[in-house]
C-alpha cells in the first residue's frame, strides 16, 4: 500500500474513532529506509495527535532514522533479537550480528524510542553457554522482557527440520501453544536439566 493510503486510513481512524495510538503489524516496517522517511514526512504533515509503534529488523536501525521516527511520533520499536549468542543467531540464519542487536537498542533509546525486544530459548544446538550468552546481553542492557520458547509451527524451516521425527503429527501441532510454554525440547539438554 502506498504512503497516500496509510495516511488516509489513519485519518479515519483519528478522526472518526478518536484512535490515539497506532501500532504496524507489518513484519518490518523499517525495510526501506525512503519509505519509512517518506511515512515521517507525511504524518508531520498532517499533525496527527497520535503516537506508534513498529516492527523492525535490527540492521536497519540506524541513527538518523531512529531520530526521524521519533520526531513524527514513534514511541517503540519491536526487535525479534531472540538471541544474544553469534552461534544461535547463525542456526537461526538471523543475518544479524550481535554487535548490530546491541548498537540497535542503544541508537533506539537514544532517539527516545522504546526497544521492545524479544528472545527465544530452545533453538537446536542451545548449551548452557548459549543461554548464558543470552542472559548476559539482556543483562547489560538492562533488558528486562519476557522470553519465549524455540517452538516448531507449520509451515516453517524448524517444523521442516523436526518434522520426519513426529509420531502423531496431529497431536503434534495441538500441542504447540503459543511459544510460552516449553512445549518440546529441541536441544541437546537432558529433559531433567
Amino acid at each position: 500500500r502506498s504512503v497516500g493510503n496509510i495516511i488516509a486510513e489513519i485519518e479515519i481512524l483519528v478522526d472518526r474513532y478518536g484512535v490515539d495510538f497506532i501500532g504496524f503489524v507489518d513484519d518490518n516496517m523499517m525495510a526501506s529506509t525512503n519509505r519509512v522517511l517518506e511515512f515521517c514526512d507525511a504524518m508531520e504533515r498532517k499533525k496527527f495527535p497520535i503516537t506508534w509503534g513498529c516492527h523492525g529488523r535490527v540492521t536497519s536501525a540506524e541513527p538518523e532514522v531512529l531520530e526521524r521516527m521519533a520526531q513524527a511520533g514513534c514511541v517503540w520499536i519491536g526487535y525479534g533479537i531472540e538471541s544474544g549468542s553469534r552461534e544461535i543467531l547463525s542456526a537461526m540464519n538471523k543475518k544479524a550480528t550481535v554487535e548490530q542487536a546491541k548498537a540497535a537498542i542503544r541508537n533506539t533509546r537514544q532517539a527516545g524510542i522504546f526497544p521492545n525486544t524479544t528472545f527465544i530459548f530452545g533453538y537446536p544446538g542451545e548449551t548452557l553457554e548459549t543461554v548464558q550468552e543470552t542472559v548476559d546481553f539482556k543483562r547489560d542492557l538492562g533488558i528486562a522482557c519476557g522470553s519465549f520458547f524455540a517452538t516448531p509451527y507449520p509451515g516453517t524451516p524448524l517444523y521442516e527440520q523436526i518434522r520426519p521425527m513426529i509420531p502423531d503429527e496431529e497431536a503434534f501441532v495441538r500441542s504447540l501453544g503459543n511459544a510460552t510454554e516449553f512445549t518440546i525440547n529441541l536441544t541437546g539438554f537432558d529433559h531433567g536439566a
